[in-house]
C-alpha cells in the first residue's frame, strides 16, 4: 500500500502501519482504505497530497 499515487491516504504524523488495506475501484477513479481504528475512508485516485 505504498507509492506516490497513494501518499495522501495517511494523515500527517500517522504511522504507515495504521492503514491495513487499500483497493482502487475498477474505473480507477477512487481508492478505499481500512485502518487500525476501524475506519473505512474513500479518496480520489490518485491521491498524492496529504489531507
Amino acid at each position: 500500500v505504498l507509492g506516490d499515487e497513494v501518499l495522501g491516504i495517511w494523515p500527517r504524523n500517522a504511522e504507515k502501519a495504521d492503514v491495513n488495506c487499500a483497493c482502487v475501484s475498477h474505473a480507477g477513479m477512487n481508492v478505499v482504505t481500512g485502518d487500525d481504528f476501524g475506519l473505512v475512508k474513500l479518496f480520489d485516485f490518485p491521491c498524492s497530497e496529504k489531507f
